[in-house]
């Protein structure tokens, strides 16, 4: 062959094979974005593929109906349901848990101390060996009674709003307006979320891009609110030496400055051995640790307890005499059953200054104390708290309620050794706005 010949093929030979390799790599994209989405051209189309796809057991295909942050609810929201349903009788059996590195979460949940429904997602799916292939295993092996959840019913009276929609899903004898909804995003619409309540309303924040719903009373649970933002962050533990307090007002001053500037060891140090065993101080954390309360609130409780040792004590004590006895024996069981009483500590004490930091600016205070007495080596005093109030849902027909409260916790204090602690912080006595 002569040289001009080669000359004129081998450039020839090297465009042919660039377009082949070109094709060969927009094949490949087309088909990760045809796995991605099937781009459904409708609200009302990726709704019934949705429904379908719980019904034949497809998670591929419930996958890509969903949004992603959907996903991490569905995940959250399961994995949650395996814990809490363990009453004898039919069990929930265990699917996303499976999947949890627990090491993992551990680990996650010590350094970030989650508490909002957006943290949780966050340090579960972090956890998730494999997030997708855990959604395609939760689908397939859902139990028939959940996954009526996400099949029943047929969705109506459907509104586009831009790249945003709401239909209403009826399900037969069931009262409530259940709003679903749905964003438009490059490979189609896309299923977002469920709100069920009564006159749900919309929320688009153009200007983040996401959008959110809101029941009456009910708040965002996907970014933290704005005054959550200006709440300090957790102090990291030192483990050092526990400070000698001088007398009752300066352990008084120690532990209102701990949970205001959320330092968790300062606090701890602030207490007996008594007041750390306080099954009611306990519960009230927990009861703090979620400031926006709402359909997730028994999350955090799953989070940090062991479930199955708590129905395990509670089942063992039975049905106590007394409705006074039944309630102080379930405390006892919820305490019992604390994973690691310091990261639940912590994370009380994260959610404590969370309340007193969403107040409202012009109400918000830093703790106070009052009406100290000394006798000898014990002391009492009132430590009044004011916090955000997210306890009542108010409706059209109810009146509209502030956005705070103040409580007090009747302090009891113990002078040994090593100084002046709190020995007792009695009960919260809510004192109105």
């Amino acid at each position: 062959m002569s040289q001009c010949s080669t000359q004129f093929i081998r450039p020839f030979l090297i465009a042919v094979l660039i377009a082949l390799w070109a094709q060969a790599c927009l094949g490949q994209e087309a088909k990760a974005a045809a796995e991605q989405s099937p781009g459904y051209a409708s609200p009302v189309k990726v709704f019934a593929a949705l429904q379908q796809g719980w019904k034949d057991r497809d998670g591929e295909t419930v996958y890509r109906c969903v949004t992603d942050r959907h996903r991490d609810r569905i995940l959250l929201g399961e994995w949650c349901r395996e814990f809490t349903l363990r009453y004898p009788g039919p069990q929930i059996k265990q699917i996303v848990s499976k999947h949890v590195d627990e090491k993992r979460r551990k680990e996650l949940t010590r350094e970030e101390l989650p508490l909002k429904h957006y943290e949780l997602t966050s340090v579960l799916v972090r956890s998730l060996k494999d997030k997708k292939a855990t959604f395609v295993d939760l689908v397939k092996n859902l139990d028939e009674r959940s996954r009526g959840e996400y099949t029943d019913g047929k969705l109506g009276e459907v509104s586009i709003d831009g790249n945003h929609a709401q239909g209403v899903l009826k399900i037969k004898d069931d009262p409530r307006r259940i709003v679903c909804h749905f964003v438009k995003e490059k490979q189609g619409w896309l299923f977002e979320r469920v709100v069920a309540g009564q006159g749900p309303l919309m929320v688009v924040r153009p200007a983040r891009g996401d959008v959110s719903w809101l029941s009456a009373g009910e708040t965002v649970g996907d970014a933290p609110p704005d005054a959550e933002k200006s709440s300090p962050r957790s102090r990291p533990w030192t483990n050092n030496p526990a400070p000698k307090l001088e007398s009752p007002q300066e352990a008084a001053d120690a532990f209102q400055n701990a949970i205001w500037d959320n330092d968790p060891e300062a606090a701890w140090n602030c207490l007996t051995d008594g007041a750390l065993g306080e099954h009611e101080w306990w519960f009230w954390l927990g009861m703090l640790m979620d400031p926006n309360a709402g359909p997730g609130a028994t999350t955090p409780m799953v989070w940090y307890h062991d479930m199955d040792k708590w129905y395990r004590i509670v089942l063992k004590q039975g049905s106590a005499a007394g409705d006074d006895e039944m309630v102080k024996s379930e405390l006892r069981a919820l305490f019992e059953s604390i994973r690691d009483r310091k990261v639940f500590f912590s994370a009380g004490i994260k959610g404590l200054c969370a309340h007193l930091h969403a107040v409202p600016k012009e109400h918000r205070k830093r703790p106070s104390f009052r009406d100290l007495e000394v006798k000898e080596d014990q002391a009492t005093g009132v430590m009044t708290l004011v916090l955000s109030d997210s306890r009542s849902s108010p409706d059209e027909t109810q009146e509209a309620k502030p956005a705070w409260y103040s409580t007090d916790l009747n302090l009891r204090f113990k002078k040994s050794d090593d100084g002046w602690r709190i020995d007792s912080l009695g009960f919260a006595a809510d004192n109105g706005p």
